[in-house]
């Protein structure tokens, strides 16, 4: 059974929107425009399609990077929810930006464009491996978390004789 992707509800027509250069407003009232962020990166994001290929376990792996303004919020169990779940009216934006050949690469792609935005690293093997976000506690006090996954990846690929670069 493939893995569906961990991203986003309409995946394709937020790519439209990226490409109509189509912008939304953050939480806090500042500008959101994906259309800065598209790329195809070092590989072409045809031909490496995330919808059917993310999760897929299959080789060569590669990286999707994703941008977009979601956030969650802690609710008071300590789960995260995310805002869109909350708030009907929440105009989501976002999706895959660029893919790469190797995690480095991704992530230096990443370290060019440092922002308070949700940014996720999502690979053939593992789906969701790196993932950046903002979360907001009862008491509305802002966190970052980053989540690392990328050992399980490492030890996988070693195992199946390839290089995690």
């Amino acid at each position: 059974m493939k893995k569906q992707s961990s991203g986003w509800k309409g995946e394709s027509r937020r790519h439209s929107l990226a490409r109509k250069g189509i912008k939304t407003v953050l939480p806090d009232g500042r500008r959101f425009d994906v259309s800065k962020f598209v790329s195809s990166g070092q590989l072409d994001l045809a031909e490496y399609d995330p919808v059917k290929m993310v999760g897929d376990g299959n080789l060569p792996n590669v990286y999707w990077v994703s941008f977009s303004n979601y956030y969650y919020v802690e609710n008071e169990d300590g789960d995260m929810v995310s805002i869109d779940e909350i708030d009907p009216d929440f105009k989501g934006d976002g999706g895959v930006v660029a893919v790469f050949s190797t995690f480095r690469d991704a992530m230096n792609y990443i370290d060019k464009y440092q922002s308070d935005i949700h940014v996720m690293v999502e690979d053939r093997l593992t789906g969701v491996i790196w993932e950046s976000y903002k979360y907001e506690r009862i008491e509305t006090v802002e966190h970052w978390d980053i989540i690392d996954d990328t050992a399980w990846t490492k030890k996988h690929m070693k195992e199946m004789g390839v290089e995690f670069e």
